[in-house]
């Protein structure tokens, strides 16, 4: 059943984690995903703090103010989320489907639709096949 595959998930992505921390328990990317297994449990503070964490580790990547800017934005702090997301941009120079579509869902959170709108027909512009962008996208339409 899919409750099972869940819990199947969640378990090895522990047991992946812990090896990941045996070798480093500071890696910037571990703690980054470390904080998505804890959002996946519904501990989103915990998987603030992980993020934090990350972002202290390696203030000069992108990958952990990307997941800082996620978990915020799941969190009820979306304004945080776009600060750090955008960051993360800024840190990387290849735009990607997920980040372009988490980026624009959390415009969508803050109640800034006609950004959410531009951002995500953007991100169909550049990725039509991402099926999670187009689901965005739709959701914004709904709430105009």
């Amino acid at each position: 059943s899919w409750k099972e595959k869940k819990e199947t998930s969640l378990n090895n992505m522990e047991k992946a984690l812990k090896k990941a921390f045996q070798i480093d328990d500071r890696d910037p990317l571990a703690l980054g995903h470390a904080g998505m297994h804890q959002l996946f449990l519904g501990n989103h503070d915990r998987a603030i703090a992980l993020a934090k964490q990350a972002v202290a580790e390696a203030p000069g990547m992108d990958s952990p103010y990307y997941s800082l800017g996620w978990f915020q934005m799941f969190n009820e702090t979306p304004l945080e989320g776009i600060k750090n997301l955008k960051r993360a941009m800024r840190l990387s120079p290849v735009v990607t489907a997920p980040r372009s579509t988490i980026l624009g869902t959390a415009y969508r959170n803050a109640g800034q639709l006609k950004l959410a709108v531009a951002i995500l027909e953007d991100t169909m512009k550049r990725f039509p096949a991402f099926i999670s962008g187009r689901v965005a996208l739709a959701s914004c339409y709904m709430l105009i």
